[in-house]
């Protein structure tokens, strides 16, 4: 019912001096955590010279209050790594995706994934048809998830088969998983 406003800062609550919206009663207000900011509509005029005449006077305004202090929201990690099925053979390709713990921001995130074999022996890309040696950048765009690849064994290692390791790696941060690999061709 008092035209100020007050921002949580963590610890504590501070009052702040704004050109904002005036004192109202029976607004909606809420918390938009995609755009992190705080959002008000509408309402009625606290002191209305006549009640009857509040029909007319009803607020058809929209204010939002972005944050001016307090922890910056917290950046997305990488969670997991996946390859399906978890075996390769020469020749052939198999899926792979990768988990965030939670939406991409704006921009996106760019993921890169490796193997602990030669470039040669283990491909990467965006999709089958684009797999190439060396590790790859995948980009997951903002507010998904997660993202996918492809991977081909190549080429058999040295010693003919045993197990590889793909890493994804984002940030500093890596997730991996560990696939058997065979120099059999594989079925077509």
């Amino acid at each position: 019912m008092f035209s100020s406003t007050w921002e949580w800062a963590w610890k504590h609550w501070t009052q702040r001096q704004d050109i904002g919206p005036g004192p109202r009663w029976g607004h909606a207000l809420a918390y938009d955590s995609a755009r992190n900011r705080v959002v008000l509509f509408g309402g009625l005029p606290v002191f209305a010279a006549n009640p009857a005449d509040v029909r007319d006077r009803v607020f058809g305004d929209t204010w939002e209050h972005p944050p001016t202090s307090g922890p910056p929201l917290a950046a997305v990690s990488l969670t997991s790594i996946v390859i399906a099925p978890p075996a390769l053979h020469v020749g052939q390709t198999v899926n792979g995706s990768v988990a965030l713990s939670g939406p991409a921001p704006e921009g996106g995130v760019t993921v890169s994934v490796s193997s602990n074999l030669a470039d040669n022996d283990l491909w990467f890309g965006t999709s089958p048809g684009s797999v190439s040696p060396g590790p790859k950048a995948i980009v997951i765009p903002a507010n998904a998830s997660g993202g996918a690849f492809a991977c081909r064994l190549h080429s058999a290692p040295v010693f003919g088969g045993g197990s590889a390791t793909i890493t994804a790696t984002r940030a500093g941060m890596s997730r991996s998983i560990t696939v058997s690999v065979s120099a059999r061709t594989a079925a077509t």
